[in-house]
């Protein structure tokens, strides 16, 4: 799997989320998308896709801080 295929169902899966959750953010599609994003940051930053990389460890922090309730 590439880093973009990851980043992608990450995001789906963030947006899942969302709509799940009602007020605020299901729980389950939420670890989830942060796994995703983790996983796809790791192989874009030790592959070529350093930029989609990035961007997955940058939404895996926002997706957390949401999710947790640290912001």
């Amino acid at each position: 799997m590439t880093p973009g295929v990851l980043l992608l169902a990450g995001l789906l899966l963030f947006l899942l989320s969302a709509a799940l959750g009602g007020d605020g953010f299901s729980r389950a599609p939420s670890v989830l998308s942060v796994l995703a994003f983790l996983v796809s940051a790791t192989l874009g930053l030790l592959g070529a896709g350093r930029a989609v990389g990035a961007a997955a460890l940058i939404l895996a922090g926002v997706t957390a801080a949401l999710v947790f309730g640290w912001l």
